[in-house]
């Protein structure tokens, strides 16, 4: 059994940012006259990299204090050798899972394709005796998420009224470059709304986009707005 040292330097995401996130979300909802609260929320570009090199760890809020995504970064030692370890778990107050199947050590977080309804297929909350984390990559061939390239993560935590799924994107180096990898962005949606994988970034953006990441967010819950109109719209004519 592989143990893992406890030793992790955080990255935190600067309060002042949130704040700007959100200002910007309450101006756009304004100006669709507050319609209806968008079904999709959406990060905004994050691009926050784990080194291949650095025993590193990022946290993510989701809508409340309490419930977060944790991303980690390992490299040690093990049996004289490097060890690298990607790992991924999330956190919710009243209750959390990540798709992906158990393993003897941690259990393995599921590779997604974009366009993959995140609600369908296993989830698992991961091993109590290994924080419940999950592996994306790790030395010795372990994971879904070896491979260098863009890839998501399917996830639910559970709100108030509900279960809310979402995804995260990450961009991985590889295997044969220590399993660093890049947190790009993620989205959740409202309680009892299902959601995609990929679904709430902003038509015609990705994320090599030159855009700032107010301007996504605003541009993105923009157009969630003129969806959720023309959804009223339309199932008022069928009335």
């Amino acid at each position: 059994m592989k143990t893992l040292p406890a030793e992790r330097r955080a990255l935190p995401i600067r309060k002042s940012r949130w704040a700007a996130y959100a200002t910007a979300s309450a101006a756009t909802m304004l100006a669709g006259n507050q319609l209806v609260e968008a079904a999709i929320h959406y990060s905004g570009p994050l691009h926050v990299k784990l080194s291949g090199s650095k025993n590193v760890h990022a946290t993510f809020q989701l809508d409340r204090p309490g419930d977060s995504l944790f991303f980690e970064h390992l490299n040690t030692l093990f049996h004289d050798s490097n060890y690298d370890f990607a790992g991924f778990k999330v956190i919710g107050r009243n209750g959390a899972s990540f798709r992906g199947s158990p393993s003897i050590d941690f259990a393995e977080v599921s590779h997604l394709k974009k366009g993959a309804l995140v609600s369908q297929g296993q989830f698992t909350t991961g091993l109590a005796s290994k924080e419940n984390f999950g592996t994306l990559a790790a030395t010795y061939a372990n994971g879904y998420f070896l491979d260098p390239g863009v890839a998501y993560i399917g996830f639910f935590f559970q709100g108030n009224s509900g279960r809310q799924y979402g995804w995260a994107r990450v961009r991985m180096h590889g295997n044969t470059n220590g399993n660093g990898f890049e947190v790009i962005d993620y989205a959740y949606a409202d309680s009892g709304e299902p959601i995609k994988a990929g679904q709430g970034i902003p038509a015609g953006e990705d994320e090599t986009t030159s855009l700032g990441s107010l301007g996504l967010l605003a541009a993105g819950a923009a157009r969630i707005v003129g969806w959720r109109r023309r959804r009223i719209d339309a199932n008022a004519k069928a009335e």
